[in-house]
Order: structure tokens, then C-alpha cells, then sequence
């Protein structure tokens, strides 16, 4: 088993691993475009980004730190033509592939909730 990239690592090579991942729930296209969106956005914010790969690559099996990016007026971002709450794409592509907009809670600790 190879170990899961860090930060510093090509975007391609950690857009690869984290498509690896996922359950389903969007297309390979669209999933691929979401997830390379996100990674370009955390690129400069490293610690973030090896967040995402650790809660990712550990299926979420151990606490790691808040992920967040910036948010636009209507609080969704564009990818592949299509408008989607970030929130809800990402869990569909890693956690929950039939999961519903309204169905999203947040934890108690939780610093960043969506709502």
C-alpha cells in the first residue's frame, strides 16, 4: 500500500489519490473536476490541504482540522457547468453518495458549520 501524498505533492498525483475514494454519488467527470477545483483552491493553504487528505484517506477514522474555502455570494461554486453547495458535493463524492442538501448536520465542535 502507498502512502497517502502530502501537500507538497503534484496536484494531478494528489487529485488521483482522493479520487481513489470515492463512494459515488456524481459522475468520474464531474467528481474528477470537483475535486481538482478544491485542490487548486487549497493548494496554498497546505495545512488544510493534508486535512483533507488525512480525513480522506483514513475514511475519517481520525479527527483532523476544518477544511474551508472561500465562500461566494450565493455560497455555491461552479464546477463543469453545473452549481453546487461544496458542502453537499464533497460529502456525496467521499461519504455519502445519496445524501440530500437538507439532510447535512453539523457537529457541536464544528468552528466553520455551514449554516
Amino acid at each position: 500500500m502507498t502512502s497517502a501524498p502530502t501537500s507538497a505533492d503534484a496536484c494531478l498525483s494528489i487529485v488521483y489519490s482522493l479520487m481513489c475514494h470515492r463512494q459515488g454519488g456524481e459522475s468520474e467527470r464531474f467528481a474528477k473536476r470537483a475535486i481538482e477545483s478544491l485542490v487548486k483552491k487549497l493548494k496554498e493553504k497546505r495545512d488544510e490541504l493534508d486535512s483533507l487528505i488525512a480525513a480522506i484517506t483514513t475514511n475519517g477514522s481520525q479527527p483532523s482540522k476544518c477544511v474551508t474555502i472561500q465562500r461566494t455570494l450565493d455560497g455555491r461554486l461552479q464546477v463543469a457547468g453545473r452549481k453546487v453547495f461544496p458542502h453537499v458535493v464533497y460529502a456525496r463524492i467521499w461519504r455519502w453518495p445519496d445524501l440530500h442538501k437538507n439532510e447535512l448536520k453539523h457537529i457541536k465542535y464544528c468552528k466553520f458549520a455551514f449554516d
